[in-house]
């Protein structure tokens, strides 16, 4: 859904709202996580990107905009 909506919105100077929503995505999938298991906190210390990234399967839309023009002609 992530990758879906960061393609259909690449238009123009996305690189801060794309860090942004990544640090976002983070840290409510942090928070998700603990509530799940039964306990309160952000879930920093027990869930490290390594983790969230390669484990899970999150995205990062920022290598997405890498490498891009702003614009497409």
């Amino acid at each position: 859904m992530l990758r879906g909506w960061a393609n259909y919105f690449n238009q123009g100077p996305v690189r801060e709202i794309y860090r942004r929503l990544d640090d976002y995505t983070a840290r409510r999938m942090r928070i998700w996580l603990r509530r799940r298991s039964g306990k309160r906190g952000t879930g920093y210390r027990q869930y490290s990107d390594q983790y969230l990234y390669e484990k899970l399967g999150l995205i990062r839309l920022l290598p997405i905009a890498r490498g891009r023009s702003n614009a497409k002609a």
